[in-house]
């Protein structure tokens, strides 16, 4: 078969990734986009693959009596105590600490025609998030779990306790003003209600405008013996529709929705509201877990085009050294042939050519003053050499950074200078392929060494390797632009694997003409190596395992992990950025529990589909 081909190559090439220090790192994500307008690119992106109490008021905020435990946002209390004090009659929400925007009145001549109704143009978006609803001592539940889309951070209402789960209470229900919505799942049969075991889609009221009767389909959201589900939820501006899917977690997404509903919400919240979780337990009560989340959406320009960009991470879409270097040669040959010029009188018009050449490089170059260099040098000192070319010597200096350095402005950032010896076409045209060549290095999906220890290792070279595992099985580069609005084909993988369809991303021009277990086993192995967190990535030597078929293929989580700092166990040397934005907040998402046992067991269990399932 065709990828049993690729598995000599992908060995030369494990071993070769293990002996460099060389080997750029990439780990650029963009999160992908179901549904989204056509010809809108930029969304934005978080992953919790778990939930830390440091989180809290920073990445969440926790109101009412939700608490953060046990790795999970507890949207009601989960305690060991007096159940009837502790437990019944408590509200709470769990909400991303930053607010979206998720309308907005569409200018006209904006070409954006599709996705505008009564002059609002939506944005779409997409979410999936673990649950887990339990019996305490196996006690019947109530009342429900929410996700909700509201216009504040504010504690839940009072009152709100019972049937109106933390969204509403008997005063506000039904109320236009609450600018709320939210998708339930309800364990407690209210006059309302079709049963004690159903979703909802709510519009300012907890008296849904959609219903689906859940026991019918085989799904019990709190039965005696825990079950942990997988909910999906699709929301399309443009057609201003929600769909949401729901799984036992490890099922596949199902091609059908459990509950599909017009829903529009540029005419239901507010333009600017908040994601999160809304629940509440009443004379009965459960406890509402929520133990994974991951969400896209789409990013809408302000009226004033003045876009507040969300910040989810530290992302830099460049080396700064490199840039500075650059920078440093760039200027070190202008100013040094202008001088030579003054020295020596007359000349050609080369050099102003080649300086406006240079300046039609695409990142536009910092520039230097030759007295600056100078100084930097130490007036070009022999001791500040560095190394020698064929047209130029070059330097290490130190100058004053700028706002694009590490340290921001003022700060002093190493450089080195190359000075040029040469003056002719010859030089100036190999001069510019250099800078050309290095200027192509400032690319997003770049980054420097990387970044936590400024130096090349073996989990940054394992990051470069998984992407060529991933580009030779599917075809692709790693930055292409894919169906679906995925920039990065890391991410598009990804999302394949957490619905089941890892196998679509093999190189169609294959035309089916491959080993599927072997393509399986490569894709789990680039995700792997893809791991955000670098110590989290499998060694060397498990690489060659998994690759020889001697050990089964990598565990790898449905959700692709967030990356944390400060950094531990090994440090962070990928950084994250999401299309059309870069993030610098150091208000992260979770830490990934990936435990790193990427020989444990086969993700094959993961792909299997109950055809017994009425969803499927």
């Amino acid at each position: 078969m065709a990828v049993r081909f690729l598995v000599p190559l992908l060995l030369f090439a494990a071993a070769a990734s293990a002996a460099s220090s060389t080997s750029l790192a990439t780990n650029a994500t963009a999160g992908s986009r179901v549904p989204l307008s056509p010809g809108s690119d930029d969304v934005v992106t978080f992953s919790f693959t778990t939930f830390d109490s440091a989180f809290r008021g920073g990445n969440v905020t926790v109101l009412g009596d939700a608490n953060i435990n046990k790795d999970a946002l507890q949207i009601t209390p989960d305690s060991l105590n007096n159940a009837s004090f502790f437990l019944a009659n408590k509200t709470g929400r769990v909400l991303y600490s930053t607010p979206f925007k998720l309308w907005t009145h569409e200018k006209k001549g904006s070409g954006k025609a599709s996705n505008v109704t009564g002059g609002k143009r939506v944005a779409s978006f997409s979410t999936v998030f673990t649950v887990n609803v339990f019996r305490p001592n196996g006690t019947e539940p109530a009342e429900g779990v929410a996700f909700v889309i509201a216009p504040s951070a504010d504690e839940p209402p009072p009152g709100s306790f019972g049937g109106y789960l933390g969204l509403t209470n008997v005063a506000t229900d039904g109320n236009a003003t609450n600018k709320i919505v939210a998708v339930e799942l309800d364990t407690e049969k209210q006059a309302y209600d079709p049963d004690d075991n159903h979703m909802g889609l709510d519009v300012n009221s907890v008296v849904s405008v959609a219903t689906t009767s859940l026991r019918p389909l085989g799904i019990e959201i709190s039965p005696v013996e825990p079950v942990k589900y997988n909910v999906w939820i699709d929301y399309d501006g443009a057609a201003r529709r929600v769909a949401v899917y729901m799984a036992v977690e490890g099922k596949a997404k199902p091609r059908r929705a459990v509950l599909a509903a017009p829903l529009d919400l540029g005419e239901t919240v507010a333009e600017t509201s908040y994601f999160g979780f809304s629940a509440a337990t009443g004379r009965k009560y459960q406890l509402n877990c929520i133990l994974a989340w991951n969400m896209t959406v789409e990013k809408l320009p302000s009226d004033d085009d003045k876009d507040r960009v969300l910040k989810l991470g530290l992302a830099i879409g460049v080396p700064v050294g490199l840039v500075v270097l650059t920078a440093a040669a760039v200027l070190a040959y202008v100013y040094v042939v202008k001088r030579r010029r003054k020295v020596h009188g007359g000349g050609d018009d080369s050099s102003a050519i080649t300086g406006t050449m240079i300046r039609s490089l695409a990142g536009g170059p910092r520039e230097f003053e030759y007295r600056e260099l100078r100084k930097a040098t130490n007036n070009f000192d022999e001791k500040m050499k560095l190394g020698q070319g064929g047209y130029g010597v070059v330097y290490r200096g130190v100058v004053v950074g700028d706002h694009t350095c590490p340290g921001g402005a003022g700060s002093t950032v190493e450089v080195a200078v190359k000075k040029f010896s040469r003056a002719s076409t010859q030089g100036q045209n190999d001069f510019l392929a250099e800078l050309s060549i290095i200027n192509r290095l400032r690319h997003k999906h770049l980054v420097r060494l990387c970044f936590h220890t400024e130096k090349a290792t073996r989990e940054s070279d394992v990051y470069a390797f998984g992407a060529v595992v991933l580009e030779v099985v599917c075809g692709r580069r790693p930055r292409c632009d894919i169906d679906g609005g995925f920039a990065f084909l890391v991410d598009w993988v990804w999302r394949l694997h957490r619905d089941g369809r890892a196998l679509e991303a093999v190189d169609p021009r294959l035309d089916g003409a491959f080993d599927r277990e072997q393509a399986e086993r490569l894709l789990l192995l680039g995700l792997a190596c893809s791991h955000p967190t670098p110590a989290e990535r499998p060694k060397t030597p498990a690489i060659q395992q998994i690759l020889l078929g001697s050990v089964p293929p990598p565990v790898v989580p449905p959700f692709k992990p967030s990356f944390v700092w400060p950094a531990t166990d090994g440090g962070l040397d990928t950084m994250s950025t999401t299309a059309g934005t870069t993030t610098s907040q150091l208000s992260l998402t979770s830490a990934s529990t990936w435990s790193g046992n990427f020989v444990r067991g086969s993700l094959g269990h993961a792909f299997e589909r109950d055809a017994s399932d009425s969803m499927a």
